[in-house]
């Protein structure tokens, strides 16, 4: 609460970071209030290591994304993201067109998630970069074949990050296709359990 206080007081505050162990609910929406009473706030990164952001949090959160005026970049770093609370999210990053920064980093994210957020990046016209970390075993080729498309038509797109467990050899294909026809692209950092020599050699070509 003393916290809140203090950023409300802020009118000049132009980041917020927080990390910590759990924000609750409640923690969320006193502090997604805040955000949106700090006019010129450009730059938002909130860290937790609980279990699952849970989707009240995740609305309240959303809310704020969407409606700070002068917002231009997102990080998260969480547990779970449930599916309604994804769905909130990415609602809110549609409603953002000044968005300049996308940074997401997740236990997991389901194809149907990854979907949804896909088709919000590709309606960002000045999006220039996607930071994507996810700690599951595989990162199916559907959720590949998804972020891929966005990348491809993400028009504004500089710089990429991609952190995951094994990348299937279907969704490897579809991400160098992207990265041959996406327009602005500049940098790729890719991390993942393994890229076999084939890969590696085309994703070099790319």
């Amino acid at each position: 609460t003393k916290l809140i206080e203090a950023i409300q007081k802020k009118p000049a505050l132009e980041n917020i970071s927080l990390s910590c162990a759990e924000i609750s609910a409640a923690g969320m929406e006193l502090l997604s209030k805040a955000i949106l009473q700090a006019p010129v706030l450009q730059n938002i990164s909130i860290s937790t290591w609980q279990k699952e952001f849970c989707d009240a949090s995740m609305e309240h959160l959303s809310e704020a994304i969407q409606h700070a005026s002068a917002l231009q970049k997102v990080t998260l770093w969480c547990g779970a993201i449930l599916a309604a609370g994804m769905t909130k999210l990415i609602e809110a990053i549609q409603k953002k067109p000044a968005l300049e920064n996308i940074s997401l980093s997740c236990a997991e994210i389901s194809a149907a998630g990854m979907e949804l957020l896909s088709e919000a990046i590709q309606t960002k016209p000045v999006l220039q970069n996607i930071s994507i970390s996810t700690w599951q075993k595989e990162f199916c080729d559907a959720s590949m074949e998804h972020l891929s498309e966005a990348i491809q038509h993400a028009s504004a797109l500089q710089k990429v990050t991609l952190w995951c467990g094994a990348i299937l050899a279907a969704g490897m294909t579809k991400l160098i296709e992207a990265i041959k026809k996406a327009p602005a692209l500049q940098n790729i950092s890719l991390t993942c359990q393994e890229i076999s020599d084939p890969f590696m050699k085309l994703l070099s070509e790319a």
